[in-house]
């Protein structure tokens, strides 16, 4: 990834610096996460426990992917057909196969780059996806549907504002390719 985003100019953001210049609290580490995932291209997300012994993998989905859906970017990693899997990632191209220990990542990439009405077309799904399904007004009407409560005021208005940027969205320009 480091070799890719030398060549190709792009910007690739991993934990190179510890101490007195991390985030120091919860809504500060928020807010540095969200402003670099909206303006990168490419998010890499993995199965919980990729590095633990036991088990060696463990193919569950983690906040990660829903918070790249969102964002609008291609996601890059775990991708395997299981009942959740499916559920909230079964739609093509919802993240694309690059296993933790790729070997040939600047190769992918390239060929990624090559294709900007497929990326286009991945980032505007997984952003109309998230509005559409993973925004928390949806989990809390699926509560309150449960337990046959009537919908508030201000879920209705969520709703609402989620459904008008749903109408207005349109795809984010993105000039370099970042990861």
């Amino acid at each position: 990834l480091l070799e890719y985003s030398k060549e190709s100019e792009g910007f690739y953001f991993f934990d190179t610096l510890k101490g007195p210049f991390d985030a120091r609290s919860p809504s500060d580490h928020r807010f540095r996460y969200a402003n670099i995932l909206k303006r990168s291209k490419y998010f890499l997300c993995y199965f919980a426990k990729m590095r633990s012994a036991e088990p060696p993998e463990q193919p569950e989905l983690g906040p990660r992917y829903i918070e790249g859906l969102a964002a609008g970017c291609v996601l890059l990693g775990s991708w395997k057909s299981t009942s959740a899997f499916d559920m909230y990632l079964g739609w093509e191209d919802a993240v694309i196969d690059m296993p933790f220990e790729c070997t040939n990542v600047p190769e992918i990439l390239r060929l990624l780059d090559r294709q900007a009405d497929r990326l286009r077309e991945i980032s505007t799904r997984n952003v109309r996806r998230a509005l559409e399904s993973y925004d928390h007004a949806h989990r809390w009407r699926t509560i309150v549907n449960r337990l046959g409560l009537s919908q508030d005021y201000h879920m209705t208005q969520r709703q609402e504002a989620l459904v008008r940027k749903l109408n207005e969205f349109e795809y984010p320009t993105r000039e370099s390719p970042s990861l």
